[in-house]
C-alpha cells in the first residue's frame, strides 16, 4: 500500500439509435515518488480503514434552559495574560499546522474514496469489487491522470422527451437505462454523444448490477416547442367586491423525428398563499394527465413523424378589488 495514489471513474456514454452505448472509464494518477512503467493495474472500489466506525448512541438529553453566569471581571485579564506569555501562540499553531498536515496525508492515501475504472476482468471479494485492466498502463510520479478502459457496454434504454416551456422553449432526451453488466458504477462524470456529435456532460450516482437510472441526453431542435399567452381577460364586471381575471396559454409541440416521439409537458397555474385568493385550471386540452398540489400540470403525449400537437389550458385568478397581490405574471 503506497500513500498518493488514487483512481477515479469516468464514462462516455454514446447513444446510438435506440441502444446506448457505455464506456466505463478508470483515470489513474499517482505521487509515490516512483513511476509505475507499464504496470498491471488492479482497480478496488475497497476503502482500507484503521477500524470500523463508532455507531453507538451517547444519551439525548434535554434540560431547562438556564442563563450562563456573567464571567468573572478578572477574566479578561487573565486571557491577556495568557496571550502575552511568550510562545503561547506559537505553540498553539505549531500543533495545528501538524494536525492538518496529518489530516492531508490521510485524505491524499489510499483511506480517500476510490472511483471505477476500464476494460477489465470484474472479480468480487465480499462487498468490494476490483476490476483487473488487461492492458499494462505506465503511470508516472507526477499526479498527471492516464486513462484505462474497464469495459464497453451496450445497455438497452427506454427514450422520452420532456420540456417545460415557461422556462425554456426546448425538448430534453431522457434515457431510462438498465444495468444489465455485471459492473458497479460509481460515481463520475460522464461525456454525453449522440452517434459522433458530443452533446454536454452529466454525473452518474452509483449504480449496481441490475438497476435502472437516468440519464438527461441533452436537448433535440428536433422536437420544437413554442408556448403563447393567447388570451388575458380581466373582468370589468365584479363579481361582488372581487377582481376575476382569466388566462389562455397554448403549447405547440412539432415532430421533426423520423420515429414517434413520447413527451412529458409540464406547465403551471398559481399557487394561492392567502385565503382570499383563488386559482383555479378552468378547462385543458388534451386533459392533463396529472396536476400535483403544488399545481403543477403535466401532459403525456406521443406525437407521430412529422406530426404537430397542440395543448391549451386556461385558469382563473380570483381576488378581493381591494387587494394588490404579487406574483401574477404571464
Amino acid at each position: 500500500m503506497v500513500q498518493r495514489a488514487a483512481w477515479h471513474p469516468v464514462y462516455d456514454l454514446r447513444l446510438e439509435d435506440d441502444e446506448l452505448v457505455l464506456t466505463y472509464l478508470a483515470t489513474v494518477s499517482q505521487r509515490s515518488g516512483e513511476d509505475w512503467p507499464a504496470v498491471e493495474l488492479t482497480l478496488s472500489t475497497a476503502r482500507p480503514t484503521s477500524g470500523p466506525p463508532r455507531l453507538d448512541l451517547d444519551p439525548w438529553s434535554i434540560d431547562v434552559y438556564t442563563p450562563r453566569p456573567p464571567a468573572p471581571k478578572s477574566a479578561p485579564r487573565r486571557a491577556s495574560m495568557r496571550s502575552a506569555m511568550p510562545g503561547a501562540g506559537s505553540f498553539r499553531s505549531d500543533a495545528l499546522e501538524e494536525a492538518e498536515e496529518m489530516a492531508a496525508d490521510v485524505a491524499s492515501g489510499p483511506g480517500a474514496p476510490p472511483a471505477p475504472v476500464q476494460q477489465a476482468q470484474v472479480v468480487s471479494s465480499g462487498a468490494a469489487v476490483s476490476y483487473r485492466v488487461r492492458t499494462p498502463t505506465a503511470i508516472p510520479s507526477d499526479g498527471t491522470p492516464h486513462r484505462t478502459t474497464i469495459a464497453v457496454e451496450h445497455l438497452g434504454t427506454e427514450l422520452d422527451y420532456r420540456t417545460t416551456p415557461r422556462l425554456i422553449e426546448e425538448a430534453y432526451l431522457r434515457a431510462t437505462i438498465e444495468n444489465t453488466s455485471e459492473l458497479t458504477l460509481l460515481p463520475g462524470e460522464a461525456s454525453i454523444f449522440h452517434g459522433t456529435a458530443y452533446v454536454g456532460r452529466t454525473t452518474l450516482e452509483m449504480v449496481a448490477p441490475g438497476e435502472s437510472f437516468e440519464v438527461q441526453m441533452g436537448a433535440d431542435n428536433r422536437l420544437r416547442v413554442k408556448r403563447e399567452l393567447v388570451r388575458r381577460d380581466v373582468s370589468k364586471n365584479l363579481i361582488g367586491q372581487n377582481r376575476r381575471s382569466e388566462f389562455v396559454y397554448t403549447i405547440t409541440l412539432k415532430n421533426l423525428l423520423a420515429a414517434p416521439a413520447q413527451v412529458m409537458v409540464m406547465d403551471q397555474i398559481p399557487l394561492s398563499r392567502h385565503e382570499s385568493i383563488k386559482a383555479k385550471l378552468l378547462d385543458a386540452s388534451p386533459p392533463v394527465t396529472e396536476q400535483t398540489d403544488l399545481n403543477v400540470l403535466k401532459w403525456e403525449l406521443e406525437l407521430a413523424p412529422g406530426a404537430e400537437r397542440q395543448v391549451s389550458f386556461a385558469f382563473m385568478v380570483e381576488h378581493p378589488r381591494s387587494l394588490q397581490i404579487v406574483g401574477l405574471r404571464d
